[in-house]
């Protein structure tokens, strides 16, 4: 097993989009979106029905707001995951320690990443999720590990530091 690994490469618009996804940053499915879906979808149902029966302005306001909220519970976060697409930095360069990550922006920055602050996701898109404890994200699509140490690598970011 090396002492480091040195990792370079650059990630896709699809490889980010599918690494916010999986994050769990963004609540686009569950339970809670479904939750709060099914009750705007019954207040939606109950308005109009309100409305058909009594031709009340208010009713179908309700129902038109109502339905708006669902759109908004969909759209909004897909629109700021593509955002955060747009703003994400595709030029990734690592050191990977048994501890830690040295990450090295283009800027000239180095952020080092304690591994035992991290926990792993692996995706079966063949992305590697490691979300940073306080907020962040790192991305390493597999198939950018040099073959003869991505074993090595994934395991060691994968073992456990509990």
């Amino acid at each position: 097993m090396a002492s480091y690994y040195d990792i370079s490469y650059t990630l896709s618009d699809s490889e980010i989009y599918e690494g916010l996804k999986n994050s769990g940053f963004y609540k686009t499915s569950g339970k809670r979106a479904l939750f709060e879906t099914v009750i705007l979808l019954v207040l939606f149902g109950i308005f109009v029905v309100s409305y058909v029966m009594n031709r009340n302005t208010f009713d179908i306001v309700m129902a038109v707001i109502s339905l708006a909220v669902i759109v908004l519970i969909a759209i909004v976060p897909k629109m700021s995951m593509k955002k955060q697409v747009n703003q994400a930095e595709r030029d990734v360069k690592m050191r990977i320690y048994q501890d830690e990550i040295m990450l090295y922006a283009q800027s000239g920055s180095v952020q080092k990443i304690i591994l035992s602050e991290t926990s792993v996701k692996k995706l079966k898109s063949g992305l590697i999720l490691l979300i940073i404890t306080g907020g962040g994200l790192l991305l390493i699509p597999e198939s950018k590990l040099k073959e003869q140490d991505r074993d090595e690598v994934i395991a060691l970011l994968s073992r456990d530091r509990g």
